[in-house]
């Protein structure tokens, strides 16, 4: 089980959103770890999350959202409602081994908030902006969700739209101004 454990001071966070590697989120302590840090890794069909937690303290340090072919788009926003426990971090103890975490993550892309959910639906959140931490039950980590900018919505949710949109296609795109290439084995442009 992943639980939350009391911090004396928030670290420094820097979330990182791209197209490719859709979320990232490192802790100043990540540079510090000298030993390889303890990975939990969250598989689901479309959905590859690793989380790492500092090797003898078992304090998460990065959350890496390695892939996530399809994204839940929602049109509301998540406005989680924080319960100001903002000292509060995701740990393992040493001798855990995290094999279950209540299901297959699911990445759901609000307004306002990229979340990640691996568990069952969140009691109530905690944490400080950008980044919160979904809990249920007794303190057991159900979520993780990273604040973003209408810019950074954008450069992940392209190319990754699941919301029955239509994709276009390479007519579309020339028409569009693109400059495109095709090239089939032994024809060459005249």
């Amino acid at each position: 089980m992943i639980g939350l454990r009391q911090v004396e001071a928030l670290e420094s966070v820097n979330v990182d959103f791209n197209e490719y590697v859709p979320l990232t989120i490192t802790w100043s302590s990540a540079s510090e770890v000298l030993e390889p840090p303890r990975y939990v890794e969250l598989r689901g069909v479309n959905c590859y999350l690793e989380l790492k937690f500092h090797p003898s303290s078992g304090i998460l340090i990065e959350v890496v959202l390695a892939a996530a072919s399809e994204i839940q788009v929602e049109q509301a926003n998540l406005s989680p409602g924080n319960s100001k426990d903002a000292h509060l971090m995701p740990f393992v103890d040493s001798g855990d081994t995290v094999r279950e975490t209540g299901g297959p993550p699911v990445v759901k892309a609000y307004s306002d908030y990229l979340c990640v959910y691996f568990g069952p639906d969140p009691d109530h959140w905690v944490g400080s902006d950008p980044v919160l931490f979904g809990l249920a039950g007794e303190q057991s980590l159900a979520a993780i969700c990273a604040r973003w900018t209408s810019s950074e919505r954008e450069s992940v949710l392209t190319g990754r739209l699941d919301d029955n949109r239509p994709r276009g296609s390479i007519d579309d795109a020339v028409r569009a101004g693109a400059q495109v290439a095709v090239v089939h084995a032994g024809l060459h442009p005249a």
